[in-house]
């Protein structure tokens, strides 16, 4: 199990995706670039990790069980051996515990997060639920415009170049992404999303009952919880009120027990002025990972 293994094996599933990639994608195309590509970002990250330390990337990271898994061509010790497993787990972490730990040592990873959250959500959605739940206009924009800076951002930390992950495609890539991305149109549109809603707001304080209202919304909402799903309070970035975040719950496994490991944002609402946020890009810009933090 050696992390170079994990960086070739990204550098193929990128190539296979990037000829599906492009202006005018068809379900077809988004479907199966949305598949081939998140199978390579998810081995992206396992090589960021493994490369550290290969135990990183392992379930069950104990020695009994990571030397066989990780060291089993230098083991020279073939009789009765009580510190390893003569069946060891080899199990390898999932692509969301894989983005949380690659968060550690990765400032693209961090940048990317949100993205990374909602890609392995449509990934899970192409293996194990109809595909119809997928909004493919949204799984296409988000390959047409970021599949290529985020696996560009990642390569540079590690000093590899984005032809590695991208081959011919990479100049076709490139140009296409520039020609969506435009952050400074998206920062001055979100401003003034926020600017409306804190607007929106200052005008409904004065509407007798709707603050205790949409109080009593907010505090419903904050005492469910789900089997894959909770609530948390958080100050809303337009308007300062309390709103609420519907989270995923994201786990980890040690000595066979499981245990939180971090939550994924899906939704920030607020009751008092309005606010909805439902896209990374969106959640990424209000950073929602430092409000839940």
């Amino acid at each position: 199990m050696l992390s170079s293994d994990y960086l070739a094996d990204a550098q193929k599933l990128t190539k296979l995706a990037s000829p599906h990639i492009n202006f005018s994608m068809s379900p077809e195309n988004a479907i199966q670039g949305a598949l081939l590509y998140a199978l390579g970002v998810e081995k992206l990250l396992k090589h960021v990790l493994a490369d550290i330390n290969p135990i990183f990337i392992l379930k069950v990271a104990d020695f009994k069980h990571s030397a066989p898994s990780i060291y089993g061509n230098r083991i020279v010790h073939t009789g009765k051996n009580d510190e390893i497993d003569t069946k060891p787990d080899s199990d390898v972490i999932t692509f969301r515990v894989s983005l949380g730990r690659s968060k550690v040592f990765s400032k693209a990873v961090i940048k990317y997060s949100q993205m990374l959250y909602t890609l392995a959500h449509w990934r899970d959605v192409i293996a194990h639920r109809p595909t119809s739940e997928l909004d493919l206009a949204k799984v296409a924009l988000m390959l047409q415009k970021d599949a290529f800076p985020l696996v560009t951002e990642i390569a540079a930390e590690l000093g590899i170049s984005p032809s590695e992950f991208f081959g011919d495609d990479e100049k076709r890539l490139t140009e296409l992404s520039n020609k969506l991305t435009n952050r400074e149109n998206f920062e001055t549109e979100m401003n003034q999303l926020l600017a409306n809603h804190l607007a929106l707001w200052e005008h409904r304080s004065c509407q007798g009952d709707f603050a205790a209202q949409a109080n009593d919304i907010t505090s419903s909402l904050l005492k469910l919880t789900g089997a894959d799903y909770a609530y948390d309070g958080v100050t809303c970035p337009a308007c300062g009120n309390l709103c609420v975040i519907r989270i995923e719950p994201d786990y980890d496994y040690a000595d066979g027990e499981s245990y939180l490991s971090g939550v994924y944002a899906e939704q920030l609402q607020c009751y008092f002025c309005g606010l909805k946020l439902d896209t990374y890009e969106a959640l990424s810009f209000v950073d929602v990972d430092g409000l839940l933090a």
